[in-house]
């Protein structure tokens, strides 16, 4: 049996058969099949956003299921649950309920659980919040004409058949999709309207927000590109693209030809559904990160007739009301702050609207400052109130309780949902469910879903439904008596499997249950069946069991006729075990072929004669910054045994023929790849990190605390087969692994995002001691956190000695790599130092003056600092020499670049942003040899071969005379060079490309 069928069926049982009746499991036979295969098959090579296609849609569905979904959870109200016309001809999973289940994501919530253990114990909510928010599906889905169309947070966005379960088609955004898909019919087809983006905060995010006041509050929300899309329904087609400078997570409102959104850059955006076009932008206080919009016209007031956009902001939190009557001339309507609030507050709850009494209500965490709350040790309760959507007037307020010692993660509220004049809310504070009068807000009962052994955080919107509420949480879905709030039943799934639910409420059609998890699967059920049986035995949160046995991961593409010949193969060195190529970053060996020429583009290259992504929003920097973290190609590639391995932003790592730069395989990632892969004897090591904070972290980085963390996915460390890419093995931890592993001697050791210092075996990816404990944890841990220094190591009297960089605090350490010992720290204490301290460049070792060399941003005023080299003794970290390379403006995610050391010369090379020059020091004694302004950024190595220093930057590859500086050729490619090195091999540059390509050039065209 395969894999995938494997799993699906491991699913299914875990959810559906502990009792299924035979007569329910005999009706599941026309849905038990899976369909066609929803994975890349080995001959299936993908470069574009093309649409994937799988099965036909089902026809004649219009009457049968709702012709629109125009807002999150479709109406109003909330409440998804829809009843076919009376007397129609139902198909019989709607008549009497079917199950299926639709695999999208294959076992990767299990390959996600080995990271467990690096999370907090706390019940889960931190990894599956993060599983949420990089893998699953988070709010729900949405059912249009007998289609169901999941948005999950891998950037993928599926329709799949709702009475089969089998997948029509898939196609993929440039971020998460964390949302509802918006349906609708537009000239006779369904068009889909998807927003795309991220929890994440770039470096600049966070220091904005310390910079912004008391309490501070960034302007800005989301790390990577964000948008809106326009999609076929039928054909998963994107129509067009509307980019935003934040990101754009909430649901979309679409309404009379007009889509409504608001997003992390802090505006609601009105466009045109037919073809994109902007018709305005209305500023806001502050951004939205998960409140999606809600809408009403109001009968009475000032704005009587006029059409309504709500949603709510963060730092300040408001409620906010917009006029969009005409959506080219909007204006404010009203707006609510709530007192006390803190925190995401309103900024993540998407407010209900009960059209026919004219209230809005939502809900915020606040600081209980009648219970002794202050502003340094705040006492969380969660708000829950209600508005006049007439006029924005309160109409009452009532704290639901808290409960919880520290703050929650992710998702800071509940999704509240109205029926019949009642409003039914949870409250993740104190781990219950609530129902309130609408108009009054008398508490009409208070329902505690709190169980020992577990965290219940009730966080999803409900559905009324047969004079039943129901609602999911955590691996359960409830079954409660809306007079009462009695629990009628509990359904919980079964294990450690693929039906844990987070934030998605379910959506119900005649009989049939639809739900999606944040595992990414999706699920359908019968709704009475999910109403009156327990279901399985649910797993114990904090016992999530790392050691899970699953399938090693094979490559997406893999496709053995590309491999290398053996001659081909023994013209390449056979290992690659350092970045840079060694400790000197000299890149260059003198085994390699010549004559060899060719540009490879990976998933989802960008043409390397185009502008960089969306520089009419961002400018040519900051989006030429973007561009590579979110198409580039990590800082070098490593060729070995006549394949060119390469990482990729697109979360994957491939290998080429390093002759013909055909694809051999492609493996995917769950985050992006920006280190130099390694080749080691029997394996190919690749990190996967991203550069980001999440909003804790911002805060931590705003009060300069050590705790800070860098990292806002799934970091990890793979080891693949050099020849098929099947994984080895994956180590994961909780802080990035953007940087490139340091290799000595068959270990593995890097400084994570957190400070944590790890050594793993190379060839099972098994901790080392004397570098952990006896669970497996690091004994060091560095205050401050490091984002891609990939260290250096210097090999002295004392043992190998390795030198890394951490940020807040700056610090650069000498770690005793026998001995698990910190043997000396610089700090640089007599000059401030730039935000970004040590955790950027790499420093090198000059072997032969026995130096460890490197680069920091010194005396930093608004955007302008000054690159300083230095030099420092390996054993004692004394500094030996200083030397000032220029002061200017800093691009956007520099914090330092890394130099290379020439021995020939004893010289070192620096490439220097801020004055767009190249620069040529003594080794010995810091002395500046030559300054050579390139006019372009470069802050990677060079390599140095014979007489001609290699460096690139900006679109083009320079070759520079080592010891004068002068510039002998420039070869114009295209793109960017921003943080990738070049490697030569024999009389071959190989080189990748921000823009997602990678590059093999004849030597003697780039020295001219």
């Amino acid at each position: 049996m395969s894999v995938k069928k494997y799993m699906a069926l491991v699913a299914m049982s875990s959810l559906l058969t502990l009792a299924v009746p035979p007569s329910v499991q005999a009706q599941s036979s026309n849905t038990a099949s899976l369909g066609p295969s929803i994975f890349q098959t080995p001959t299936e090579l993908q470069l574009a956003h093309k649409p994937k296609h799988f099965g036909r849609a089902p026809q004649h569905m219009q009457t049968l299921f709702p012709t629109s979904w125009n807002q999150l959870q479709a109406n109003q109200q909330h409440d998804p649950v829809f009843q076919g016309p009376a007397g129609s001809h139902l198909p019989s999973i709607l008549a009497h309920g079917g199950f299926w289940v639709a695999p999208l994501t294959g076992d990767e919530f299990l390959r996600l659980g080995r990271a467990f253990d690096r999370y907090p114990q706390d019940g889960g909510q931190a990894w599956g919040a993060e599983a949420a928010q990089w893998l699953g599906n988070v709010t729900g889905v949405s059912l249009v004409d007998g289609i169901v169309y999941i948005e999950e947070s891998n950037n993928q966005i599926f329709a799949v058949n709702a009475l089969t379960g089998v997948p029509i088609w898939r196609t993929q955004s440039v971020n998460s999709d964390m949302g509802d898909a918006i349906a609708t019919s537009i000239n006779g087809r369904p068009i889909l309207f998807v927003g795309a983006g991220d929890v994440g905060f770039t470096l600049q995010h966070a220091v904005d927000f310390a910079n912004n006041g008391n309490p501070p509050g960034p302007t800005v929300r989301g790390a990577n590109f964000s948008a809106v899309y326009a999609i076929d329904g039928l054909t998963g087609k994107v129509l067009w693209r509307f980019d935003t400078a934040g990101e754009a997570m909430p649901t979309p409102v679409y309404h009379n030809g007009v889509v409504f959104f608001n997003t992390g850059d802090g505006h609601l955006y009105a466009v045109n559904a037919q073809n994109g076009q902007l018709l305005s932008a209305f500023s806001n206080p502050g951004f939205s990160s998960m409140s999606s919009g809600n809408w009403y016209i109001p009968t009475q007031g000032p704005y009587k007739g006029q059409f309504l956009m709500i949603y709510g902001t963060q730092d300040p939190n408001y409620l906010m009301a917009v006029d969009e009557t005409n959506p080219q001339d909007p204006h404010l309507a009203w707006e609510y702050q709530v007192p006390n609030s803190i925190n995401t507050g309103l900024g993540d709850v998407p407010p209900v609207v009960d059209p026919k009494r004219g209230i809005v209500l939502t809900d915020a965490l606040v600081n209980d400052v009648a219970a002794g709350g202050t502003t340094s040790h705040p006492i969380l309760n969660l708000d829950i109130f209600a508005l006049n959507a007439n006029t924005g007037q309160l109409l009452w307020s009532h704290l639901g309780g808290n409960g919880l010692v520290a703050k929650p993660v992710a998702f800071k509220g509940s999704v509240p949902m109205v029926h019949g004049g009642n409003l039914y809310v949870g409250d993740l504070l104190n781990e219950t469910y609530q129902s309130y009068n609408e108009k009054t807000g008398r508490l009409r009962w208070e329902t505690s879903i709190a169980q020992s052994g577990e965290v219940n955080e009730p966080r999803a919107g409900g559905v009324y439904y047969d004079h039943r509420v129901l609602f999911a949480e955590g691996q359960h879905i409830y079954t409660l008596n809306p007079k009462t709030g009695a629990i009628v039943n509990k359904f919980s799934s079964h294990g450690y499997f693929f039906g844990v639910w987070g934030i998605s409420s379910p959506v119900i059609v005649d009989n049939e249950l639809y739900i999606g998890s944040i595992s990414g699967w999706i699920f359908a059920a019968p709704a009475h069946y999910i109403m009156t049986h327990r279901g399985g035995v649910p797993a114990i949160p904090n016992n999530f069991p790392s050691n899970l046995s699953v399938p090693d991961k094979a490559a997406r593409y893999d496709n053995p006729l590309a491999l290398p010949t053996p001659n081909q193969a023994a013209n390449f060195p056979s290992v690659w075990e350092y970045y840079a190529g060694g400790t000197d970053h000299e890149g260059y060996s003198s085994i390699g072929p010549s004559g060899v020429k060719w540009a490879t583009p990976l998933n989802d290259a960008l043409p390397l004669n185009s502008p960089p992504r969306d520089t009419a929003i961002f400018g040519p920097h900051v989006a030429s910054e973007m561009t590579s973290l979110a198409f580039g190609v990590g800082s070098g590639v490593s060729p070995a045994q006549g394949i060119v391995y390469a990482g990729s932003s697109r979360y994957s790592v491939n290998a080429l023929n390093a002759t013909t730069g055909q694809l051999i395989w492609r493996f995917d990632t769950i985050n992006a790849n920006a280190g130099q892969p390694l080749v080691t004897p029997n394996a190919v090591i690749e990190s996967s990190g991203d550069p980001w904070f999440n909003f804790a972290a911002v805060q931590d980085f705003a009060k300069n605390s050590p705790a800070v963390h860098i990292g806002a996915s799934f970091q990890n460390i793979h080891a693949l087969n050099p020849k098929t890419g099947r994984e080895m093995w994956t180590f994961y931890t909780r802080g990035t692994d953007a940087m490139t592993p340091l290799y000595y001697q068959g270990t593995l050791y890097w400084v994570d995002g957190s400070g944590n210092v790890w050594a793993i075996n190379a060839q099972n990816g098994t901790p080392v001691k004397p570098f952990v404990d006896s669970s497996g944890n690091p004994v060091l841990h560095l205050s401050g956190f490091n984002t891609q220094d990939s260290a250096t190591m210097a090999l002295t009297s004392q043992g190998p000695i390795m030198v890394v960089g951490t940020s807040t605090p700056d610090v650069l350490y000498g770690i005793n790599l026998d001995t698990a010992q910190i043997l000396w720290k610089q700090t640089f204490s007599s000059t401030p130092l730039q935000y970004s301290g040590f955790a950027f460049a790499t420093p090198v070792y000059d072997a032969v003056d026995h130096l460890v060399i490197s680069d920091v941003l010194v005396n930093p005023h608004g955007n302008q600092a000054t690159l300083e080299a230095f030099a420092v003794n390996p054993l004692t970290g004394h500094v030996v020499w200083s030397q000032t390379l220029g002061t200017g403006s800093v691009p956007d995610g520099f914090g330092g670049s890394t130099p290379v050391f020439d021995p020939q010369t004893d010289s070192v090379f620096f490439g220097n942003p801020l004055t767009h020059s190249e620069i040529g020091l003594n080794a010995v004694n810091g002395h500046i040899l030559w300054n050579t302004r390139i006019g372009q950024d470069i802050s990677a190595p060079g390599a140095v071969v014979s007489r001609h220093l290699i460096v690139a930057g900006g679109p083009d590859i320079f070759s520079l005379n080592p010891r004068t500086g002068r510039i002998q050729h420039t070869t114009v490619i295209g793109g960017d060079f921003l943080n990738n090195n070049p490697t030569i091999e024999g009389q071959t540059v190989y080189i990748g490309n921000a823009w997602g390509w990678v590059l093999a050039l004849p030597l003697n065209e780039i020295t001219g």
